[in-house]
């Protein structure tokens, strides 16, 4: 009504400037008008902020309930209240959080005359609240996930599940969540790379968001496979989906805090799951799901880590009865063997998608309905070849990655499908290996020689392409992109050239541009180029010592540049590639084969801007949140280089390099010892101290 009028005096002010008595009458009314709209506002505002804070206090009243109550014994320990951060802040928010339900509680009910007049303030106070509510709820977020979750953008290539297919499975799964009392409390997906496990995973997570899925984790090889991250992020993700969670999970995340920010997976999974979700289910009765996909592109690194990662979550599994925890793993004998002989067996249902009957008539959908939505009128291969369909469903042979791939590349090339099509089934024809994915081995090969054929003989093109070919296999990101290859002085043309014509084997829509994604389609691909038994083309393959060489050395280049600040976009903030070449130049460098280019690039880096990256100056940054991790990262090139480059006096470079840093962090830490961890920091400069230089870390071999 109010929002009426005032649309009303607005035309009556632009029909009526003209008319003086009117003109001086509309004004004020429009004012008057206007204050009777914020008062209501602010009344719907502060209902509205009411109830966020009565939400608010529940989640943390019980916080600050056990704060108060072992207060005292944390006083006596070692750990006192001031060397406990998340404690302090704590308090704090239990503390601004009664001032502000007392002062919004308090805040008198006005009158409709009241309201219009102390509009202008009840607007202010509100926003004031809103902010210290921010500032709460950012306290609460300590647990530094990855993103990994369904909703993820970094794991679009594990969405694409056509609708209509795997029903029955989906329905079983839909059934077992559901059900109170199951034979099996994990559900294990497996099968080889590209039958559809983790479409059926992001499936099944989207059909029970809401109702009963809790929490997911997605890896994704190379960028999403820490294994100490996991359990941290699942207990993010639980604490902000169900709301009887936030508070044990706060506070168990404080105590866990205690004893380091990096602690073995065992200590993890009771502090941060078992322990929260023991006392939740006390008080409920329905399951709750968790998903973890790709279980094998999780790093193995210390070896066997994720055979205990699994074995843990068996026995949380069987800690805590609601649970349902959906696996999606190739078999990798490793993984299998964890699960099978763990002492939880019992409880675990395998199902392998190699078996499963429908999986054909699946695919055959998949190809038609994709056919179908190819509307371009020189699309004429199913009029050409009516037994198409069936003839790339047979192909396909069990693998939905095949299937995709065949088809994107089809529909790429719709003026020539028929002949591309009839290439296709003559490779596959004549392939003999019966590898379980020859098929598709033969059909990248096919896809690559077929875009790249023409380019054989030019040198400087087929040079462009191995190298954004090497950057698809080995680069562990997912924000590479046409212009970030730019940085590395890849012409943007034939970058954008090349992209287009890997259009079915990448994620591409739309138009390519400088700021087009380069993602494969499907970690089979990338697996492809790396693997001399499956990519038998040296114009394609991909040597990954000799690759992470040309990576590190672009990398290297890249930071030993002086005109950093010229790289800034207008917002002055860094591109993509700088930040990775920060973030992974030593990645690279130490899985590389040492050649003369890659010798150089380092000494440029060395000799210019090694030191400031060291002391995160400047547009240097690394990513390590101790301070004498980048020293051992340096010791790590230094013996890196010793061993495989030349006695040219680059290792008594990096010597002198290394012996300066640590004399000022020893010096630093005896002048202002509480700007280093005491765990993490403390020890290793005191070594350091005592040995008068560096010494490396010590790990014990239970460690």
């Amino acid at each position: 009504m109010v929002s009426n009028v005032q649309n009303a005096i607005d035309v009556a002010i632009n029909c009526t400037s003209g008319i003086p008595i009117v003109s001086q009458v509309l004004p004020p009314l429009q004012a008057l008008v206007k204050r009777i709209a914020s008062a209501r506002a602010n009344t719907r505002e502060k209902r509205k902020v009411l109830t966020e804070i009565e939400d608010l206090a529940k989640s943390i009243q019980s916080i600050g309930n056990e704060l108060r109550s072992c207060a005292d014994a944390l006083r006596e320990t070692t750990h006192t209240a001031a060397s406990d951060p998340l404690s302090s802040e704590m308090s704090e928010d239990i503390r601004t959080l009664n001032e502000l339900t007392l002062s919004i509680q308090k805040r008198p009910e006005r009158g409709t005359l009241a309201q219009f007049v102390y509009s202008e303030q009840d607007s202010d106070f509100l926003e004031d609240v809103r902010e210290r509510i921010s500032t709460i709820r950012s306290n609460l977020e300590k647990l530094s996930p990855v993103n990994a979750s369904y909703k993820s953008a970094l794991i679009e290539a594990k969405t694409h599940l056509q609708r209509g297919t795997r029903a029955q499975i989906l329905r079983d799964l839909n059934e077992w969540v559901r059900d109170r009392a199951p034979e099996h409390h994990i559900y294990v997906l497996h099968g080889p790379a590209g039958t559809g496990k983790s479409s059926i995973a992001h499936a099944l997570c989207c059909h029970t968001a809401g109702i009963s899925l809790g929490a997911s984790f997605f890896f994704v090889r190379g960028s999403i496979a820490d294994p100490s991250s996991v359990f941290p992020t699942l207990a993010y993700q639980l604490a902000y989906a169900i709301s009887d969670l936030l508070a044990p999970i706060a506070e168990s995340t404080r105590t866990h805090l205690q004893c380091g920010q990096s602690q073995l997976l065992d200590h993890q999974i009771v502090d941060l799951l078992r322990a929260p979700l023991e006392q939740f289910t006390k008080a409920v009765e329905s399951p709750l799901l968790l998903v973890l996909d790709g279980i094998d592109e999780c790093s193995n690194s210390p070896d066997g880590i994720v055979q205990r990662m699994m074995q843990l979550v068996c026995r949380l599994s069987r800690d805590v009865p609601l649970l349902r925890i959906l696996i999606a793993t190739r078999p990798e004998s490793y993984i299998m063997d964890a699960l099978q002989y763990c002492e939880q067996s019992d409880i675990i249902h395998f199902r392998d998608l190699r078996k499963e009957p429908h999986t054909d008539d699946d695919i055959r959908s998949f190809i038609t309905t994709q056919f179908q939505l190819c509307s371009a009128p020189g699309f004429r291969l199913t009029k050409k070849r009516p037994d198409a369909v069936e003839l790339l469903t047979q192909l396909s042979d069990g693998l939905f990655i095949f299937a995709n791939t065949a088809v994107r590349h089809l529909i790429q090339h719709k003026y020539m499908a028929v002949a591309v099509f009839d290439e296709l089934l003559e490779s596959q024809q004549s392939g003999s290996s019966r590898r379980l994915l020859a098929g598709l081995d033969t059909l990248y090969a096919g896809i690559l020689r077929n875009v790249f054929g023409d380019f054989a003989s030019d040198n400087v093109y087929m040079e462009t392409v191995i190298k954004i070919l090497t950057w698809i296999a080995l680069h562990n990101s997912h924000h590479l992109a046409v212009d970030t290859l730019q940085v590395l002085r890849i012409p943007p043309d034939i970058a954008m050239d090349v992209i287009d014509r890997l259009r079915s084997v990448l994620i591409v829509d739309g138009d390519v541009t400088l700021t087009t994604p380069i993602r494969a389609c499907h970690a089979s691909f990338p697996q492809f180029l790396t693997d001399p038994a499956r990519c038998t083309d040296p114009a394609f393959l991909v040597d990954p010592p000799s690759g992470n060489a040309v990576i590190a050395a672009s990398l290297l280049d890249l930071l030993a540049r002086d005109n950093v600040d010229s790289l800034r976009g207008i917002y002055g903030d860094m591109p993509q590639m700088w930040v990775y070449a920060n973030l992974q130049w030593e990645d690279h460098l130490l899985q590389a084969r040492y050649t003369p280019e890659l010798g150089r690039a380092l000494r440029g880096f060395v000799e210019t801007h090694m030191d400031d990256w060291l002391r995160h100056r400047g547009g240097w940054v690394h990513p390590y949140a101790r301070q004498v991790s980048p020293v051992d990262i340096c010791a790590k090139v230094r013996r890196w280089y010793e061993k495989s480059g030349p006695d040219d006096g680059l290792v008594e470079a990096l010597d002198d390099i290394i012996d300066r840093r640590v004399k000022e962090l020893v010096t630093e830490a005896a002048q202002s010892p509480d700007k280093f961890h005491k765990i993490l920091d403390m020890p290793r400069i005191k070594s350091w101290s005592t040995a008068n230089g560096y010494t490396p870390l010590k790990i014990k071999k239970d460690e």
